[in-house]
Parts: structure tokens; C-alpha cells; sequence
């Protein structure tokens, strides 16, 4: 039960007790009827005690409920006291309806109106999505036959694209371009995570890049990457990736995550995008997970 409910129930009763209160007082106790009642009680009482054979009459019971000094002007006064606590009792009940009902508009209101803004907010809300991928600096056969400090470094681009109505605001960027066996949760260098304030409004693309920092690559690193799109049992995936997530915040302050990885193949050269756990994903309204750092953008502890 609220408390507005348990104040209205407190008050009905107080109403309706104090009138069946005042009418029993009113009604019940002879004193308040007629105070002559009283008075011829105790001379008769006196008078008795004192040896009078004749004395005052003492008004019994049922005189005292049905004197004829009662007019109709007081019963009818008396049952119109009656019906009023009754018109009281029922004004309360409507009263509480009305109000509970009143309520329930109220908040059915206030419910539509979030809802509307919560759809206004999702529809105008900036969207970004990874459009496409690009190996700068590919890693091909013919580095088998280079030294192992000939190798350049392979890079990579990736576009990100707003498909929303309104600006997003980048507040951080993670990039990773790795050679290894993917680890369970994504890990990132130092150097691959960049604490920005760019604004990308609708239908703009950024291209950022990533480069490996993974130090040289061997011809032991080669033969694993080259042997990673052939399946061998027991043999876990050694491949080139490059994933990362990106936070931004909308117009309105609610801030977002896109999450993405990709698999490098050297047969094409060509990125293929995949869906695994940890890494691919979408997370709305983060604003809790994410400090303001003094320097920019920082993950809050234990997040990531």
C-alpha cells in the first residue's frame, strides 16, 4: 500500500470515527441529552436516603430515550448529522478514486513521453559502423625472401563511417594491427590507443591507420601466417588481425561503443570481417563506464 493510499484510509477513519463518536455522546450519554435527567436523579437518590416517601421522580431508561421534549427539529437534525458523515465518508472515497485515477493519467503520461523521447533519441542518435578495410603495407609471399630487417612494417587503414543524423564525437580510438594467436579479451599497446576530440557529422568517414608493433617478423612468424588458412588439427590459428573499438558520444551526451575485429588473408591480399566474442560488439549508453580522464578518454577499471 503507498502512502498516499495509507493517509487516505487514516483520514476516512478518523472522519467516520469522530462522527459516530459525536453522535454517540450526543445520543447515548443522558448528561448531554438533558441535564434535568441528571439532576431529578440525584434528588431522588437524596431524598430517598433521607426518609421522603414521595420523593422526585427519577426519569428511568427509557424516558430519557423517549422524551417528548425531543422535537422533530432534533431527530431531524440527528439523522441529517448522520447522513452528512455518510456524504463525508462517500466525498472521501470519490475523492481517492478521482486521485488515484489522476495518478494513473499522470504517469501514463509521463511513460508515453519518455517513450517518445527515448525514439526521438534513437532515431537521431549518431551510428558508426566499419565500412571497409585496406593493407596499406600487406604482408605477401615474397617477403620470404628478404631479410628479416628488410621487412617493412605492415599497415592498415579501416573507414568509419557516421550513418546516424547527427555529429558523433570520437573520444577515443583502439587499433590494434597484430600477428598472434587471438588472445580471449582484446589487449592494445600504449601507442595503439589515441584519446581524441573529433567531430564526425552524418554521413562522414574518418580512415584511420594502424601499423603492427609487434617487432620484426621472422621467417618462422611467415611460415605461421602462411600455414593459418590451412586447417591442422590441434593446431591453433596464427594470423594477422586487426581489431579495435571506438567510443563517441552523441549531441544529447550519450556515449557509445562499436567494437570490430578483422582476419588478414595473404592469398588475396584481403581482410575478411569476423564475429567473435569480446571483440565484435555494440554497447549503448556507456556513459557509466567510461571516466573522464584529464588527458582524455580512459577506460574505467576493470572495463575492456
Amino acid at each position: 500500500m503507498s502512502q498516499h493510499n495509507r493517509f487516505t484510509n487514516v483520514a476516512l477513519g478518523l472522519v467516520i470515527g469522530l462522527g459516530v463518536a459525536l453522535l454517540f455522546v450526543a445520543w447515548t450519554v443522558p448528561e448531554f441529552r438533558n441535564p434535568s435527567n441528571t439532576n431529578a436523579q440525584q434528588q431522588n437518590s437524596e431524598q430517598a436516603t433521607g426518609g421522603n416517601n414521595q420523593p422526585v421522580e427519577a426519569t428511568d431508561l427509557w424516558d430519557i430515550y423517549t422524551s417528548p421534549k425531543d422535537t422533530y427539529a432534533q431527530w431531524i437534525a440527528a439523522f441529517a448529522a448522520l447522513g452528512s458523515v455518510g456524504a463525508s465518508v462517500l466525498a472521501i472515497v470519490l475523492v481517492t478514486q478521482t486521485l488515484n485515477e489522476t495518478r494513473k493519467a499522470t504517469n501514463a503520461s509521463i511513460r508515453s513521453s519518455e517513450i517518445a523521447e527515448e525514439t526521438l533519441l534513437g532515431v537521431e542518435r549518431p551510428h558508426l559502423f566499419i565500412t571497409g578495410t585496406e593493407p596499406l603495407v600487406p604482408i605477401t609471399h615474397e617477403w620470404v625472401d628478404l631479410p628479416d630487417n628488410q621487412r617493412p612494417i605492415p599497415e592498415a587503414a579501416y573507414s568509419v563511417k557516421n550513418f546516424g543524423r547527427t555529429p558523433a564525437i570520437i573520444n577515443e580510438i583502439r587499433a590494434s594491427l597484430r600477428l598472434c594467436n587471438l588472445p580471449a579479451t582484446p589487449h592494445y599497446h600504449p601507442g595503439e590507443i589515441n584519446y581524441v576530440e573529433r567531430v564526425l557529422g552524418a554521413d562522414d568517414t574518418l580512415t584511420p591507420v594502424a601499423i603492427d608493433r609487434g617487432g620484426p617478423i621472422t621467417n618462422k612468424i611467415l611460415n605461421e601466417l602462411f600455414l593459418s588458412d590451412i586447417h591442422i588439427e590441434g593446431r591453433a590459428p596464427f594470423r594477422l588481425y586487426l581489431y579495435g573499438e571506438i567510443t563517441y558520444t552523441s549531441v544529447n551526451g550519450i556515449t557509445d561503443q562499436v567494437g570490430f575485429v578483422y582476419r588478414y588473408s595473404p592469398y588475396g591480399p584481403i581482410f575478411h570481417l569476423e564475429n567473435i566474442p569480446g571483440y565484435t560488439f555494440r554497447r549503448r549508453d556507456v556513459k557509466n563506464q567510461v571516466d573522464r580522464a584529464p588527458n582524455g578518454w580512459r577506460q574505467a577499471a576493470g572495463a575492456g
